[in-house]
């Protein structure tokens, strides 16, 4: 009963304040309009910082080998993260078979001319394709040996360190095969 004048038993229609009698109705009748539009905005900042209490942001980085020369390595790199990363170093080994790299070489990119600060910066949701060169120990550009007769399963084994969002370096490994002389 809304307007508590009294009912007979089973009646759905007050005739006092003419208004039908039911869970729905009272439901309705208790409603109070401001009261609904303030709670959104607290029930909006509610949810997001529950949201933000349980996803984990960082970055998540994939490299691939696109393609293998003797002198230059091109590497895509994409950062499916939300939050940027840093390629800290990238190595080049040049393994036969399945053994482990006998050496490893640095490599370094090519000087970006539109962003020279900022090239091995991967910033989130973002793909980079790098233009390699690999270095001997005196710093010089070095060729890198192909396969051979002697040596038919060479490989280029890429290491790239990256430095994510949480500062922990996590180690990526590419590969592609060797040119062939």
């Amino acid at each position: 009963m809304i307007c508590a004048a009294a009912l007979p038993d089973g009646a759905r229609y007050c005739t006092n304040c003419k208004k039908y009698q039911g869970w729905f109705t009272r439901f309705l009748g208790g409603l109070n309009v401001q009261a609904l539009v303030t709670l959104v905005p607290i029930v909006t900042l509610a949810f997001v910082f529950v949201k933000d209490q349980f996803v984990v942001h960082g970055s998540d980085v994939r490299v691939t080998a696109l393609s293998c020369e003797r002198d230059a390595i091109r590497l895509a790199a994409s950062n499916i993260g939300d939050r940027t990363a840093i390629i800290k170093s990238i190595r080049v080994g040049v393994t036969s078979g399945a053994a482990a790299p006998n050496k490893s070489y640095p490599a370094q990119p090519l000087k970006n001319e539109d962003d020279p600060g900022k090239q091995l910066e991967l910033q989130a949701q973002a793909l980079k394709v790098y233009d390699l060169i690999v270095l001997n120990q005196q710093g010089q550009r070095f060729r890198l040996p192909a396969a051979t007769a002697d040596v038919p399963n060479c490989t280029y084994r890429l290491a790239v360190q990256i430095v994510a969002f949480d500062h922990v370096p996590d180690p990526k490994a590419a590969s592609c095969p060797c040119p062939v002389q």
